[in-house]
């Protein structure tokens, strides 16, 4: 006789058993009042009664739905007033947030969010952040991060816990399926709201969710479970080799590591460490890009590559170490933006559209908007430029283009989030594709100053 699945009620563990945190700790949870995170509420309530820990929720109304934002913000409230629970509501614009700070809106979306629960944790003294992240969650990550060619601490998924705050985020629904929840939901007679933006395929989890996992459904029984277990196996991996990794760094010292060090070490472990060396200077994790040239960078045993961040990593006298400026933004530039102004000996302009096709030394389009900020800024010392395929020294690119040494520290350079994107006299970066953001283009000329 097939042996009958527990309900979820049994399988979701309390949130305490999840992290060390004592059992009368207060929790809090992220509270949306959609099936997920309803059920939830429903299995923590039973939790609270039995083994006493307080019980908040919040809720974050982000303000890009209307009156259905507003509508799910009441639901919430009339909930936890029924349940008998604090709830603390925030609410906000988010398209302005996201505006100010120039990310996108999911981006900010999620900033916002982690950045209201850690406030309200402090000021209830909960230590358990608990979010209703469930196994079909799961799959959806697994599968948009493998599309991206994740590496395995990627492919790990939603993480059960994580430190958070001056406790810890709990995800006690990770081992139950979204169909579990519903039937849950209708079993329970719990109430719940839906979001519309859930069905809208231009956002790439929706996508996934709506269009890819009902696929794999239909080929494999139950994915999210099979995923869930992987990922469950590839955690322990990704720990294991993750501590060997720290211990390397761990014997860094001023100088950096040495090189002759780095140069014998399994790929797995090189790769760790060099991620967690520069993760740990510049608060920045490298991408795979990024890896590839440091991976090439203790390979050859000389040259550096140019990180985001403005650092720049190298080998000196046998040791990788880095190079980190502080400085940000140079504020002696204007804002890009269309306009024409002078600097340095140099007149640029700059202009909405694609006037010029032909990107040069001396013009180049760019896409630009919110979303993909760029900035003026003097350059870093050692910084490189690709180009044709190389990574070009900046300083000798002036040299070659004959520009005054005076000048050369002073010259302005057009930067983004990955670094130099086009340089005056010298080129624009390899790689850089023209999306459908606005475009401008870019034209510079020496002056008389020279």
């Amino acid at each position: 006789m097939r042996k009958t699945a527990a309900s979820p009620e049994e399988r979701v563990p309390t949130p305490f058993s999840l992290c060390n945190e004592p059992k009368d700790a207060g929790v809090l949870l992220a509270f949306s009042g959609g099936a997920d995170s309803s059920a939830l509420l429903h299995i923590l309530d039973k939790q609270a009664k039995q083994y006493g820990f307080s019980l908040t929720l919040v809720h974050v109304n982000h303000g890009i739905r209307g009156k259905e934002a507003d509508r799910d913000e009441a639901f919430c409230k009339k909930t936890a007033e029924r349940y008998g629970y604090p709830i603390f509501v925030t609410r906000a614009d988010l398209p302005a947030l996201a505006k100010e700070h120039k990310r996108g809106l999911e981006e900010e979306a999620r900033r916002l969010r982690y950045e209201v629960f850690a406030r309200v944790m402090d000021e209830t003294g909960a230590k358990i952040l608990v979010t209703a992240h469930h196994a079909d969650d799961n799959l959806e990550t697994v599968l948009f991060r493998l599309s991206r060619g994740s590496s395995l601490k990627g492919l790990c998924g939603i993480a059960p816990t994580r430190p958070f705050g001056k406790g810890h985020l709990v995800r006690p629904l990770l081992g139950v399926s979204k169909e579990e929840i519903l039937a849950y939901c209708r079993e329970q007679k719990i109430d719940f709201v839906e979001d519309s933006t859930n069905a809208e395929l231009s956002y790439s989890r929706n996508f996934i969710r709506r269009k890819l996992v009902p696929d794999f459904k239909r080929l494999f029984d139950h994915p999210e479970t099979r995923v869930a277990r992987m990922t469950a196996w590839l955690r322990e991996d990704e720990a294991y080799l993750d501590s060997l990794a720290k211990e390397v760094v761990a014997k860094a010292t001023p100088k950096g590591i040495p090189v002759e060090e780095l140069s014998v070490l399994p790929a797995p472990i090189l790769r760790r460490a060099l991620c967690d060396f520069v993760t740990e200077k510049t608060g920045i994790e490298p991408d795979g890009n990024h890896l590839m040239g440091l991976l090439e960078l203790i390979g050859q045993g000389k040259g550096q590559v140019v990180l985001p961040g403005k650092a720049i990593a190298l080998v000196e006298a046998g040791f990788f170490t880095l190079l980190v400026a502080k400085p940000e933004e140079d504020t002696s530039f204007p804002p890009f933006g269309a306009g024409e102004w002078s600097s340095s000996g140099v007149r640029i302009r700059v202009e909405a559209g694609a006037s010029q096709l032909k990107n040069g030394k001396s013009a180049c389009v760019v896409a630009f908007d919110q979303e993909h900020p760029l900035f003026w800024r003097t350059r870093l010392p050692g910084e490189r430029i690709l180009l044709r395929g190389h990574h070009k020294e900046i300083r000798k690119c002036y040299r070659e283009a004959f520009i005054p040494p005076r000048l050369r520290d002073r010259m302005p350079l057009l930067c983004d989030g990955e670094g130099v994107l086009f340089a005056p006299f010298v080129g624009k970066r390899d790689g850089d594709l023209l999306q459908e953001q606005p475009l401008y283009t870019v034209t510079v000329e020496m002056t008389d100053e020279f």
